[in-house]
């Protein structure tokens, strides 16, 4: 308690205040309508006019893992095909069969495994990054089955998850994830020629619903780590991407403030995230390169410091990469993913090499990627292709590297695909409780 300041102690107080708010009969319905979205009523798709700020012209993407979604089954850390009813509960851990009781989230301990079963498991279901994997299918098919099954995930989540209620309102972060998710979806899907019959207005309702619960339910405090970002991204990507809402502009200025001040405390100076992690570390370069591409495109200038430190992320990234395309997990890993556009391994982050080598112009990260990911394509636009094939490629002069600020040290016998490496960290734990940081594997 000793540790807790002022600042903490009235935020955390405001935080219980709302969600107690939100629970009482009298208020709830208030809080699920979330206000007044958008001033008038305008047409629908205006309501998505940002939509271009994101690329949604056909590539890649993974038909067979679309086609098995349309039956229901889902590959998702680690676990192949699971099953979660026709039509789907969102609600429902398949894995021991338990039902998340829809109950205010505030009144819902996720961490009871005997009510919600491993509920990683449903929010991962529940970050809907498969219906990315549909949106990718019907930009390249032009089959319509994959687009009205979009609609049809995003409407039944709507009509099953009221505002304020059960696990899928319980982590701000997976809020951001899903709200993420659903603005790529749409941007794949526009151009179908019943755009203008979908209920634009009613998801746009839901997601200022989500993005007002993730602005009142930051995680300064209890998680000021890749959940803040991540939650704070998701606020961005919102005000960016829908500027009729009536908030969107509070929205943007909020996630950017929040990015730009984590940035200086989450990223080391030798440009190794904070909690000592590999994977979170990844996690931390895929937020960083979102917000760098969506504020170039949105015209929203950016200190300098930004593309710095995401450089110097990216060459970390490099040099813990091994010859094989795989890298260490030093460190706690999470298994998630911020934007699924490819089938590659969850230890292979060489995609993030492959865009930071377009951003950069650099060989060294082209030589590390190896070779053009679908993920840099979505990113970038499919003229990234035209990009990367004309970049020189080439390996580091180098054969160790020191990141003293992180304790890690990298040596290697070369660059080729039969060298050998060694990852030695002796630095300290990582921030906080130190949860992120343990032995490697």
């Amino acid at each position: 308690m000793r540790k807790i300041t002022s600042a903490e102690l009235l935020e955390r107080g405001r935080q219980a205040l709302l969600a107690r708010a939100q629970s009482l009969p009298a208020l709830g319905l208030w809080f699920s309508r979330g206000g007044r979205a958008w001033d008038g009523t305008p047409p629908a798709t205006s309501l998505f006019s940002g939509l271009s700020l994101l690329r949604s012209k056909p590539v890649g993407g993974n038909l067979l893992y679309a086609e098995q979604v349309l039956d229901g089954r889902f590959d998702l850390l680690g676990h192949v095909g699971l099953h979660w009813g026709n039509p789907l509960n969102w609600h429902l851990e398949p894995l021991s069969g338990r039902v998340s009781p829809q109950v205010p989230w505030r009144q819902l301990d996720s961490l009871d495994s005997t009510l919600t079963g491993d509920k990683k498991v449903v929010w991962e279901l529940n970050r809907h990054q498969h219906l990315v994997s549909l949106g990718q299918a019907f930009a390249n098919t032009g089959d319509e089955r994959f687009a009205a099954a979009v609609v049809a995930h995003i409407e039944s989540w709507i009509r099953d998850n009221p505002p304020g209620r059960g696990i899928n309102w319980v982590s701000s972060l997976e809020l951001a994830f899903r709200c993420i998710s659903w603005l790529w979806a749409l941007a794949l899907l526009n151009g179908w020629r019943r755009w203008d019959t979908l209920p634009l207005a009613a998801i746009a309702r839901s997601i200022h619903q989500q993005a007002t619960h993730i602005e009142q339910f930051l995680s300064s405090y209890s998680s000021p780590n890749t959940h803040l970002t991540g939650e704070a991204l998701g606020l961005y990507y919102i005000g960016s991407c829908m500027p009729a809402l009536r908030r969107a502009a509070g929205w943007r200025e909020l996630g950017k403030s929040v990015l730009l001040q984590q940035l200086e405390k989450q990223v080391q100076a030798d440009g190794v995230y904070f909690e000592q992690s590999s994977w979170y570390h990844r996690y931390t370069v895929d937020f960083y390169t979102h917000f760098l591409l969506l504020a170039q495109r949105n015209g929203d200038q950016l200190p300098a410091s930004v593309a710095r430190q995401l450089e110097a992320m990216l060459e970390y990234s490099l040099w813990i990469t091994r010859p094989d395309g795989s890298s260490p997990y030093l460190g706690d890993d999470d298994g998630g993913k911020l934007l699924k556009v490819d089938s590659s391994e969850p230890n292979n982050w060489r995609a993030a090499l492959c865009t930071g080598a377009v951003m950069f112009a650099r060989g060294d990260f082209k030589f590390v990627a190896g070779e053009f990911f679908d993920e840099s394509a979505i990113l970038l636009g499919i003229e990234a292709r035209g990009i990367f094939d004309a970049l020189a490629a080439c390996p580091p002069i180098a054969r160790s590297r020191a990141f003293c600020a992180s304790g890690n040290f990298i040596m290697r016998s070369g660059w080729d695909a039969r060298a050998h490496t060694l990852s030695i960290d002796c630095g300290p734990h990582g921030v906080m409780n130190h949860s992120h940081s343990h032995a490697v594997v």
